[in-house]
């Protein structure tokens, strides 16, 4: 019961259209209604084996009053705000968690006497993870992240992201280098300090040294090809 708690806790903290909180949420514990759970779903059979379910319901008609025409979208979404913070505080107590929202909405409402103008809008199943399923296969970081225009170019995106990467990978190698000398048999227990303590000041100041030789780099090479202009023009004179 402790983690429920701290479930709907969590759920309690997310944000919400006006801070209304339109939100109430039916914890599912006995085995004849997670059964009726079950029926309600025509793809999900197997929600009858969950130990828990948490039924997240909107409040429709309470906030439409308050946002005519648009309460009961905003109901819903605040809902699901709510849903996703159940679902990371799962994973947090060491459960694992799956949102569903095939059901029959009348089923669902009789079955748990759910009255009118509140409406089922997800059901999360919850309980200790028995298995470990494979990596989750996600589409190219370019293809759905986009700056300023949702037909932008995603070129300088990719940019972004690569350099990121080659960023992380440095500090990943550096770190790796000196921890393998820090734990080896050579130098001084004060030289193997020293190196793991330079590791840490070195991971942290790469990304300014880096930015700060770019610059100067720069500015080094217009000197340099101005005063090379210089030279190359008095020469021609001669």
């Amino acid at each position: 019961m402790e983690k429920i708690g701290q479930l709907i806790h969590a759920a309690t903290l997310a944000p919400s259209v006006g801070d209304l909180q339109p939100w109430r949420f039916i914890v599912v514990t006995k085995a004849r209604l997670l059964q009726a759970v079950a029926d309600s779903c025509p793809y999900e059979k197997w929600l009858y084996q969950a130990p828990l379910v948490i039924m997240v319901c909107a409040l429709e008609d309470k906030t439409e009053t308050y946002y005519p025409g648009k309460g009961r979208e905003w109901a819903v979404q605040s809902c699901s705000a709510a849903a996703q913070s159940i679902l990371l505080k799962a994973v947090d107590v060491g459960l694992a968690g799956c949102w569903v929202t095939s059901f029959e909405t009348s089923k669902i409402k009789e079955a748990f006497h759910i009255p009118d103008g509140v409406e089922p809008v997800m059901m999360l199943a919850l309980g200790y993870p028995d298995e470990s399923p494979p990596k989750k296969k996600m589409h190219p970081f370019e293809s759905y992240v986009f700056f300023n225009d949702f037909y932008a170019s995603s070129t300088d995106l990719a940019v972004f992201k690569k350099d990121f990467g080659l960023h992380f990978r440095n500090k990943a190698e550096d770190l790796q280098q000196r921890a393998a000398y820090a734990t080896s048999e050579k130098g001084s227990v004060r030289e193997r300090m020293d190196a793991i303590s330079d590791a840490i000041k070195r991971t942290f100041s790469r990304k300014k040294s880096d930015s700060s030789s770019k610059a100067h780099d720069h500015h080094h090479g217009s000197a340099g090809a101005e005063h090379h202009g210089e030279h190359g023009h008095k020469e021609h004179k001669h």
